[in-house]
């Protein structure tokens, strides 16, 4: 869809390929540098053919760019090598009897606090998502 764009802007006029290679600089895989090149403004006797050519190669390269591979998904590491405490935090054995009143109407925030180091809201929403 963005080369889709990216080739209206190069089509329109030169400030529209000066947009159109922004973009691309911007927000594309440095692997895509032949589409920056393929986005010249051919001259005003060229033939139309070479719009065409252009609009050609940008529509196949949009199959291989940025917007169809999802770089920034990653495996979360775990420090612990896998293994996740019962409450989501290290924290004390009291921590398990505060837990458990968590259904109870006000449960001992405070004391959660203490035993959770610091963690409460962590603890607590990991025991409510669990």
């Amino acid at each position: 869809m963005l080369n889709k764009e990216l080739v209206h802007f190069a089509e329109s006029s030169k400030s529209g390929t000066q947009i159109s290679q922004f973009l691309i600089n911007t927000y594309m895989d440095k692997d895509d540098d032949d589409v920056s090149q393929n986005l010249r403004v051919p001259d005003e006797t060229a033939s139309t053919s070479s719009l065409d050519n252009v609009s050609i190669s940008l529509l196949g390269k949009a199959k291989t760019a940025a917007m169809s591979r999802i770089i920034g998904i990653r495996k979360l590491k775990s420090p612990r090598g896998g293994h996740i405490p019962e409450y989501g935090v290290d924290g004390h054995k009291e921590l398990e009897v505060y837990m458990q009143k968590l259904d109870e109407w006000g449960p001992n925030v405070f004391k959660i606090q203490e035993f959770s180091k610091g963690h409460s809201l962590t603890s607590i929403t990991f025991t409510i998502m669990e």
